[in-house]
């Protein structure tokens, strides 16, 4: 699992950039590219950051946070949650099944409070979108810094406005994750003894 930990401690503004010098067409994946002769010219790199669909934003939240995830919900895939999936292939389980009524449960603990945070943390970063996305569109994050950091004043209470609006998200959606954890946590085990062999 060291793997999962080649990030970790790279600052996210750094990994930002450092993503920006891989994957830009004068990056060095491109260079490489085209030095292999799979394109013709480095600017053909297909355009995977300061791009409109936000690419380069969605692959930093996802090789930053995914590794996070997996770490904090790995003390709890230990000899018991794996002796509980192998009850549950005995009972004729199908992988599905153990997924959804054994392993989920099993690390809902760790996990939904940890995705609770990558959410919060996703939603509100200003570092990766300011780097990695384009002027136009532009992220709620980046909307609120920029209004509260003109000098118009007037803009500064619609910064506080989108601020309050980006935590009341949050903040539901954080709600909503740990009513589906609680539910996990109340009837996973049961659901997992009446699997049948198909699963479900």
């Amino acid at each position: 699992m060291s793997i999962l930990q080649y990030n970790l401690g790279v600052p996210h503004l750094v990994w930002a950039v450092a993503l920006v010098a891989l994957l830009s067409p004068s990056g060095w994946i491109a260079r490489l590219t085209a030095w292999a002769g799979l394109i013709d010219r480095p600017d053909q790199f297909p355009l995977l950051v300061n791009d409109r669909l936000g690419l380069g934003i969605i692959l930093h939240l996802v090789t930053k946070e995914v590794p996070f995830l997996l770490l904090a919900s790995l003390p709890l895939t230990g000899p018991r949650l794996r002796t509980a999936l192998g009850q549950a292939a005995t009972l004729g389980a199908s992988p599905r099944a153990q997924l959804r009524h054994v392993y989920l449960p099993g690390v809902a603990p760790a996990f939904v409070p940890a995705l609770i945070v990558v959410f919060a943390y996703a939603l509100g970063a200003y570092e990766p979108a300011a780097v990695l996305g384009v002027q136009q569109p532009r992220t709620l994050a980046v909307v609120a810094v920029e209004w509260f950091r003109d000098p118009d004043l007037r803009l500064r209470a619609q910064a506080f406005a989108l601020a309050t609006i980006l935590l009341a998200t949050i903040a539901v959606t954080g709600a909503a994750l740990l009513l589906v954890a609680r539910h996990w946590w109340a009837h996973g085990s049961q659901r997992c003894v009446r699997v049948s062999p198909v699963g479900a």
